[in-house]
């Protein structure tokens, strides 16, 4: 069974929100029972609640996101994990920093996602690929970054689930970035 690890700042909203997207599309492809879905954040703290905003975005989807429990991101995720996707530059960094042997398997799921149908931005950086986090902001900016989330998973599962687990254009010739944040 196949891993994918969804990590972002404190596990209550990109990334869980991600976690139940992602499950709910494998779910739709028929791929729920060969793929393992979770999150985890890089500053969590362990067993809050997804925001009540993101269960609402998700809940809006069909998605019941009520019962999720931050988790903080440990050595231990990464190293089971065969995929990790990180929202920003910034997770991408500290997720290499816990493991660094990782690198070939943790990607900027916007990135990674763009990368699969050749529309990789022409940047400077890899921060040109972060997801925005919606923390503290109002239910209607949780509802575009779900949506945003959605149409990148929608790419990366719907290639998963041919059985293309890494980027058929462009990916291997744009490297991802291991700059420090500034």
């Amino acid at each position: 069974m196949k891993k994918i690890l969804l990590v972002c700042s404190g596990n209550t909203c990109r990334s869980s929100m991600a976690e139940g997207l992602a499950r709910y599309l494998l779910e739709q492809k028929g791929l729920l029972d060969s793929v393992t879905v979770l999150s985890a954040g890089t500053a969590a703290w362990p067993g809050l609640p997804a925001t009540p905003e993101a269960v609402t975005a998700l809940s809006e989807e069909g998605i019941d996101l009520s019962n999720h429990r931050a988790r903080e991101l440990t050595p231990e995720l990464i190293n089971e994990a065969d995929l990790v996707l990180t929202m920003t530059g910034h997770h991408r960094q500290q997720v290499l920093r816990l493991v660094p042997a990782a690198a070939g398997k943790v990607h900027l799921l916007k990135k990674y996602a763009a990368s699969f149908v050749g529309d990789l931005e022409t940047a400077e950086s890899d921060w040109a690929y972060d997801i925005p986090d919606p923390f503290g902001q109002p239910l209607e900016v949780y509802r575009q970054v779900a949506q945003e989330l959605k149409d990148y998973l929608a790419i990366i599962m719907n290639h998963l689930s041919q059985g293309d687990e890494e980027p058929q254009v462009g990916f291997n010739n744009c490297p991802e970035s291991d700059e420090e944040e500034t």
